[in-house]
């Protein structure tokens, strides 16, 4: 029994709906409605019917709670996540079923690996060009749903690149700049706008340094070096 706004949480004030209900019980009710909802709300019974029934007045209301399922899983786009994913799995375990104990070759992982990728990325895709019109609560769920598969494409690339490729030493450093660069393009975005600073003099802008710190840390030594030198600090 909730008698003020205090005693719920913000999403419970998105949804409840207000009762003026001067006499309640302490039990807990519920009722369907069409459409697959839940209401739930406190009421007193008698064990064979469901009407509410008189008490000791409170002199306050009562809420009814809309329950909401968690529908993450129920989009086109994430069914289409689930399905498609589903049909690169089961490819992986029928070639290791018919290769009985050998493993499966690093070819052969490194294609589904990014078969299963370019199904996340077709999800992506898919979220950042629908353009239909959504209301504020949607809008949120879908970029949240957005950031989501960005991680995901982000990890596994990763992990592909470290236990599926398994790349000698030297070689798979080279890999790995290539990741940083393609996933965090920010730092080309900091050294062009430093380069199209007022003046023509990169150095006095504010993220000359960031600029610099953000190429060392990608691997891009000679970049670094080259911007470096644009300060008269640097200049031989």
């Amino acid at each position: 029994m909730f008698n003020n706004d205090d005693d719920l949480s913000e999403q419970d004030r998105l949804t409840e709906m207000f009762v003026d209900v001067s006499h309640v019980g302490c039990c807990l009710m519920a009722k369907w409605r069409t459409g697959c909802q839940l209401m739930v709300y406190p009421a007193a019974i008698d064990g064979v019917t469901d009407t509410v029934q008189g008490g000791e007045s409170n002199g306050g209301p009562i809420y009814l709670h809309d329950v909401k399922w968690n529908l993450d899983m129920h989009t086109p786009v994430s069914r289409k996540l689930v399905n498609e994913s589903y049909l690169v799995f089961a490819s992986m375990q029928e070639q290791k079923a018919m290769q009985e104990d050998k493993t499966i070759n690093r070819a052969q992982l490194l294609k589904f690996s990014r078969n299963y990728r370019s199904i996340i990325r077709s999800c992506l895709l898919e979220l950042q060009t629908s353009s239909e019109d959504i209301d504020a609560d949607v809008a949120i769920h879908k970029e949240s749903q957005m950031q989501l598969y960005s991680i995901m494409d982000l990890v596994w690339s990763l992990c592909e690149i470290i236990f599926i490729e398994n790349l000698p030493g030297g070689v798979i450093l080279l890999r790995m700049v290539e990741w940083c660069k393609w996933n965090f393009p920010l730092v080309d975005d900091l050294v062009r706008s430093c380069m199209s600073s007022r003046d023509n003099l990169p150095y006095q802008h504010p993220e000359y340094w960031n600029a610099v710190t953000a190429l060392v840390l990608q691997g891009r030594l000679t970049e670094a070096r080259d911007l470096l030198k644009l300060h008269p600090e640097f200049q031989v």
